[in-house]
């Protein structure tokens, strides 16, 4: 059988300009170079560390020319995210208003709103029973009861306000 040898993909191939660097990488080794050496001169030389400063301003020129995101260029990832999030974002600025659908929503926001009065009415009630049952207990204790006993009502009193707190919260 005949065999060829199959070419590789010509899209992964990036000719190479000046020492191993693409066009691309070159101007912005270039670039960073330039304004790294200007703003150590010029900002930075009497500043202890300044070095660094210049380090931090250099970083994004090498990172826009060496760093390809998903094989695209910083430029193509720059301008999708601006924009996708600015200039025209997804989200929409205006409302669609459709009359079933608003039907639905104010029932079932009338049926909360009743489901949550039907709740508090139930702590209340519950709540002035236990009040209630509590008042005819204590009356029958205040006559038993001497000054010894004292602080243990109002412990129980704290207990009955916790117990309450508690119902309503439910």
């Amino acid at each position: 059988m005949i065999e060829v040898p199959i070419p590789h993909d010509i899209l992964k191939y990036k000719s190479k300009f000046i020492a191993n660097f693409t066009v691309r990488q070159f101007v912005f080794l270039c670039l960073g170079a330039a304004v790294g050496i200007f703003s150590y001169f010029t900002l930075f030389k009497n500043v202890p560390g300044g070095i660094y400063f210049t380090a931090l301003i250099i970083i994004p020129f090498y990172l826009v020319g060496f760093i390809t995101i998903f094989g695209q260029p910083f430029e193509k990832i720059a301008w999708n995210v601006l924009y996708d999030n600015f200039i025209c974002p997804a989200k929409r600025c205006y409302e669609v208003h459709h009359p079933e659908y608003e039907k639905l929503i104010r029932e079932n926001t009338a049926e909360d709103l009743a489901s949550q009065k039907d709740v508090e009415k139930i702590a209340n009630d519950e709540a002035e029973e236990e009040t209630t049952a509590d008042n005819t207990d204590n009356k029958s204790k205040k006559k038993k009861a001497k000054t010894k006993q004292q602080p243990k009502k109002k412990d129980k009193e704290k207990k009955v306000k916790k117990s309450k707190e508690f119902k309503a919260i439910r």
